[in-house]
């Protein structure tokens, strides 16, 4: 990305302490000609292993999205790396009846545990399911808009009591690789995030044997957490590859509707990222195919449209995350899958290049995933 990420820094260069530009136009572009004032906010800290998970109220600058940033929870998911793509069926008269028999067998396969997930998929896909840790964060909300162009401003917004939506502004999901955890010495009079609810989640302990402050969880945290669990936490991530290009999925329970037809809502975040190091390349559009438990006609549906939520973002090898938020409603549980198409395009003009192979669009997966009620 344009800017440099080292030990955990948004600067581009190494500082001690650490600092994070307080005035810039982005910080995912190089703002020339723009003054860029720096603000401490705190020192490296020791980076724990994957099989740890960070306490709540670590602090922490993200390594890819560069804001600031405190952990409000951290649990442990099944993160499934699928192999090959569900089949594309070709078009024919048939198709409508292929795709839903192709979506119910991989309704099947997504609802079995993952020692035999994917065995009986229509694609003979291959699952690699492994352990990742997982967090909920709470951003400083001074640092969205500099990232805000490549990251949506909550991934928290839910249905507590079937009636009113309830956001958590400026929160976000990470993977433990994300977090570049920080110290903050006693001479920082401002709390490390300057989100309104801060003072009602934490308590600033000062630690009688280092120079540091300790962030500890109030009762009114962990009393919040407790109450609303089902609706922040997930128990598998998908992930998949193609064409050089990652797309990983968070499906989230959001609750349900009283006076909707289709009362079930779910959440998905969805983190796209080339690993392309040469070409750039932008997103056009996108094809869902949705399957659910609902009996009779209407139970399988197509989406698809221009970009994503009102975008069509470009990767570059400077750039090359995007993230974003959307929603879908169902009357009962069911399944997702489909595909993202890319074209290539100049660096500098945006206009449309012919890629390795050949290529100029080609078509990225979205890996199916499952659509699940907390019991």
């Amino acid at each position: 990305m344009a800017f440099i990420v080292t030990n955990a820094i948004r600067c581009v260069k190494p500082r001690s302490p650490l600092c994070v530009p307080v005035s810039a136009q982005h910080l995912c572009t190089t703002p020339h000609g723009v003054s860029l004032r720096y603000e401490p906010v705190g020192y490296s800290s020791r980076q724990l292993p994957s099989s740890d998970l960070y306490p709540i109220g670590t602090i922490f600058i993200h390594k890819v999205f560069g804001y600031r940033g405190i952990i409000l929870n951290g649990w442990t998911v099944d993160l499934e790396r699928k192999g090959l793509p569900v089949p594309v069926v070709q078009p024919d008269a048939k198709q409508s009846h292929k795709e839903q028999s192709v979506g119910h067998q991989l309704l099947g396969s997504l609802s079995k545990d993952n020692s035999t997930a994917g065995k009986n998929n229509a694609s003979k896909a291959e699952i690699h399911a492994e352990k990742q840790n997982y967090y909920l964060v709470m951003m400083h909300p001074s640092d969205f808009p500099y990232a805000s162009f490549r990251l949506p401003d909550s991934a928290v917004n839910f249905y507590r009591d079937g009636t009113k939506k309830q956001i958590l502004d400026h929160s976000d999901y990470c993977t433990h690789e994300e977090i570049g955890p920080l110290v903050r010495p006693k001479q920082f009079e401002s709390p490390p995030v300057l989100h309104p609810l801060f003072g009602k989640f934490f308590k600033s302990i000062p630690d009688s044997y280092t120079d540091n402050f300790h962030y500890q969880p109030t009762e009114y945290l962990h009393h919040w957490l407790a109450n609303v669990k089902h609706l922040l936490e997930f128990s598998t991530v998908v992930t998949q590859t193609t064409n050089n290009v990652g797309v990983t999925v968070v499906p989230v329970y959001s609750g349900h509707l009283e006076d909707a037809m289709l009362k079930q809502v779910w959440r998905y975040v969805i983190q796209i990222e080339s690993f392309d190091q040469v070409n750039t390349m932008q997103l056009l559009s996108r094809e869902w195919k949705v399957l659910s438990r609902s009996e009779g006609p209407g139970n399988f549906e197509k989406i698809s449209g221009d970009g994503v939520v009102g975008r069509q973002p470009i990767f570059s090898p400077d750039e090359p995350v995007f993230k974003y938020m959307s929603y879908i409603p169902l009357e009962k549980a069911g399944c997702m899958w489909g595909s993202f198409t890319f074209h290539y395009i100049d660096s500098a003009t945006h206009k449309p290049l012919i890629g390795p192979k050949n290529m100029v669009e080609f078509k990225v997966n979205i890996p199916a995933f499952n659509l699940e009620v907390p019991i």
